[in-house]
């Protein structure tokens, strides 16, 4: 199994990166960065790193090069919304995910036989799916494209 990962990596993010990486399941992890990892993570030979400063636009090259033969991408980028202005947290939280899985979609990915591609969106504890709530994070998460 190969997997993709967004990165700047959350915690949780971070722990997902380093059990894929211990899991001999997976053959190789692929993480897209706008930065350097931490250096807590070691070195390993199934991990790639990709430098991609701009999570709004996927080149074709990149996703039918590098994450072809992917079955999944992780999606483990966010930060709390505290302090945030809703345009901010609606292109992190909502606009960078979307834009991933329609360059995913447009690129053909799909799993190994066949199986299709799965794309995971790791997401903050209280997403409210009615677009309702009371928080801007609860809202912003859930909107459809």
């Amino acid at each position: 199994m190969h997997l993709s990962s967004t990165s700047r990596l959350c915690s949780a993010g971070i722990d997902i990166l380093r059990a894929a990486l211990a899991d001999p399941t997976v053959s190789h992890v692929t993480v897209l960065s706008r930065s350097p990892l931490p250096p807590t993570i070691p070195p390993s030979q199934k991990l790639s790193v990709i430098t991609h400063k701009d999570f709004s636009s996927y080149p074709s090259d990149l996703v039918t090069g590098s994450l072809a033969g992917h079955n999944a991408c992780i999606w483990a980028l966010g930060r709390s919304s505290r302090g945030m202005t809703e345009e901010a947290d609606t292109e992190l939280s909502h606009d960078w995910p979307m834009a991933a899985i329609q360059a995913f979609h447009e690129g053909g990915l799909a799993g190994e036989g066949g199986k299709p591609f799965r794309f995971v969106y790791l997401s903050g504890d209280g997403a409210d799916r009615s677009g309702k709530g009371m928080a801007m994070f609860s809202r912003v998460k859930v909107r459809s494209p």
